[in-house]
């Protein structure tokens, strides 16, 4: 009777032993952190290993120790040679397609997690500058957060573009991780300037607070409260309203100001709505102002939309000239009443 060979050991048997050998290097206690990283499966499969290996002797310990740390190092090397050098190893390893994959799905956990990290703020913050981007934008923002916190964001939203932005969730494609890391790096910005410009509030002095307070009212009691204001302390009330930005100001803007700003707000559903019920002549001046083509689109809206009440067509204004004081305090756009302040 002939005896049989023994048995190749398999590599993935080999990798085991490896990992076996290199937490009986570390001890106990590094050994225990590791292990709770690892799924229940794996954890098992080691510790009938190290069952096997018993304690193993210093030469073997240092081999070990020394093999941990060429793995650690191969690691380093991918975290410090950023995306490149990673599409490099993986690519060796695994081939271009399924290389790709993997990067792919690594840049999209990343990405994931900075809209996470984006939750730090109030929902207060956070609804306050997603009001000032596109439904589409919204969507797409809304879609990467935790459903609970994704939830109070929404309802904070305008109660006229809820149901647009839900809808615009429920036919949400994938999106290009490029996309989504240009969309969590902006919102980052802004999110990062309204917290300081809160910050420096806390410190201002009583007509700052007030202009704040303004700007989050409806246009119309604004007004009022600015006539009321103007009988009683008129040096005051012209201070708040050169300040204060109303949409028939934009006749301030140049062509170049009118372009950044439509820049800012990019949304021609935005502007078409805004624009309903406006003057000839701001109206003539912000079209003339821009590309013929985005000209003719929001005219073609605006025929397409009908009717539509005064408080969406104040909270469209709202967002537009949100946008214009944010370009303002940054330089990026002037209105008539800055050109006395600039040297030339």
């Amino acid at each position: 009777m002939s005896s049989k060979e023994p048995r190749e050991p398999r590599k993935s048997d080999k990798k085991i032993k490896q990992a076996a050998r290199m937490l009986l290097a570390l001890g106990p206690q590094n050994a225990a952190r590791v292990l709770r990283h690892l799924e229940p499966e794996e954890v098992e499969k080691l510790m009938r290993e190290v069952l096997r290996l018993g304690k193993g002797d210093d030469v073997q310990n240092k081999k070990a120790m020394q093999e941990l740390k060429r793995e650690i190092e191969k690691l380093e090397q991918v975290t410090m040679g950023g995306k490149e050098q990673a599409k490099v190893l993986l690519t060796a390893a695994l081939g271009e397609k399924k290389a790709a994959e993997v990067l792919e799905r690594l840049e999209l956990r990343d990405i994931g997690r900075k809209f996470h990290e984006l939750e730090e703020y109030s929902v207060d913050q956070f609804s306050q500058v997603l009001a000032g981007e596109s439904d589409q934008t919204a969507a797409v923002v809304l879609s990467q957060l935790h459903p609970p916190y994704a939830a109070q964001v929404l309802s904070q939203l305008d109660p006229q573009r809820k149901a647009e932005i839900a809808r615009r969730i429920a036919y949400l494609k994938e999106v290009h991780p490029q996309a989504l890391s240009a969309v969590v790096e902006n919102l980052r910005h802004k999110l990062e300037q309204l917290e300081t410009e809160q910050q420096m509030l806390t410190k201002a002095d009583g007509e700052n607070i007030l202009v704040q307070i303004l700007r989050h009212m409806p246009p119309g009691k604004e007004e009022n409260l600015l006539e009321a204001l103007e009988e009683q302390e008129p040096e005051i009330a012209a201070r708040l309203k050169d300040r204060l930005l109303v949409f028939e100001d934009l006749l301030e803007l140049d062509r170049d100001g009118i372009r950044r700003l439509v820049e800012a707000v990019p949304d021609q559903g935005v502007w078409a709505r805004a624009l309903k019920g406006a003057g000839n002549t701001l109206r003539r001046h912000i079209l003339n102002n821009i590309s013929l083509n985005r000209a003719s689109d929001i005219t073609e809206e605006m025929t397409q939309i009908g009717a539509i009440p005064l408080r969406e067509v104040e909270y469209e204004r709202r967002v537009i000239m949100r946008a214009a004081e944010r370009l303002r305090a940054a330089g990026e756009i002037y209105f008539d009443r800055d050109r006395e302040d600039l040297i030339r």
